[in-house]
């Protein structure tokens, strides 16, 4: 990955959209995370989540 490059567009527009986190759009950011890895942060900031 290279800072400064969007790897995945679609998942950049499905966060900026506040549309809730899923674990394709997570792993499309970060192959190495999964909403389960982030649930804390994400509740502390109020960011939707799908529930699985």
């Amino acid at each position: 990955m290279s800072y400064g490059t969007v790897q995945a567009p679609a998942a950049v527009e499905h966060v900026v959209a506040q549309q809730p986190l899923t674990d394709a759009v997570v792993r499309a950011l970060n192959p190495d995370l999964i909403v389960a890895d982030l649930r804390k942060n994400i509740a502390t900031i109020g960011y939707p989540i799908t529930v699985t």
